[in-house]
């Protein structure tokens, strides 16, 4: 299924079906909801191809937008060799070798102008490169004084490549042989729009340092000094205790008193410092 959107044919949904068996046909065309416009018109062309005979949708069947229907569908089809008044032939380039057994292409040929289709052609890439194509046309659905173009779309499971510019053909002196139709890959939109990133945080200024919590593989200096400080408070300690030893061995009297008013100065000068 394709539409026209701006000045481009966009592949919108496509299906295909191995061995379907008897006809009528059932098919269940799933779009692509980022590239279906359901303002623009869609139209929906077939083929059926059993060994060397094929059969054709000589005109595009309008379907889904502006009240063509999505369901209940009929899709006629003509034996390729009674709609073969003319045909585009050729190879379509770009997709490469590597494709798998399922890839299909398509062409078609459209006046450049209008950007309606006249023609178009599918089939299994088979391994092919380059992809030969077989478009027919309709001599009465021709306008000789107007420009046409074959474009080409290839896709392999989530690989697709279209024509950026198509290539002239049937009128103004262009060939309708030995046409090469370019295609190039496609970038696929994206699932899901990228996670914002987190900001991080601007650094905090601290009134004062906090000493780190000490991981066990490295030397600390702030915890050095924690220790002295204790250390030295030990030790302060310690010596105050011996003096007042030594006050307590001491005769009373006022040569105590004054060795007492002495101590007690050196005790606040302790503190002070």
């Amino acid at each position: 299924m394709v539409q026209v959107v701006g000045e481009d044919v966009v592949v919108v949904g496509s299906q295909r079906l191995p061995n379907p068996g008897p006809v009528p046909i059932a098919f269940n065309v799933p779009l692509n909801a980022d590239l279906f416009d359901p303002t623009a018109t869609a139209q929906l062309w077939a083929i059926v191809v059993d060994g060397n005979d094929a059969w054709v949708t000589p005109e595009g069947v309008a379907v889904a937008t502006n009240g063509a229907p999505s369901d209940g569908i009929v899709v006629r089809l003509t034996f390729r060799p009674d709609a073969l008044e003319g045909q585009v032939t050729g190879f379509t380039v770009g997709a490469g070798s590597d494709l798998s057994g399922e890839a299909v292409s398509m062409t078609w040929v459209l006046n450049a102008t209008t950007l309606a289709i006249v023609g178009f052609d599918s089939r299994l890439v088979a391994g092919a490169d380059p992809i030969p194509f077989a478009v027919p046309f309709s001599v009465t659905n021709l306008d000789e004084g107007a420009a046409y173009v074959a474009e080409s779309f290839v896709y392999d499971g989530a690989a697709t490549w279209t024509t950026v510019d198509g290539t002239p053909v049937i009128t103004q002196g262009n060939p309708i042989s030995d046409v090469t139709v370019t295609v190039s890959a496609i970038t696929p939109f994206p699932s899901a729009s990228p996670a914002a990133a987190t900001p991080t945080p601007a650094p905090t200024a601290s009134v004062a340092p906090v000493p780190p919590p000490d991981s066990g593989g490295g030397f600390n200096i702030l915890w050095l000094l924690l220790a002295l400080i204790v250390i030295g408070v030990v030790v302060a300690i310690i010596i105050l205790m011996r003096r007042n030893q030594e006050e307590e061995s001491e005769p009373t009297g006022d040569d105590a008193g004054s060795g007492t008013g002495q101590h007690g100065g050196g005790e606040s000068g302790g503190a002070g410092g």
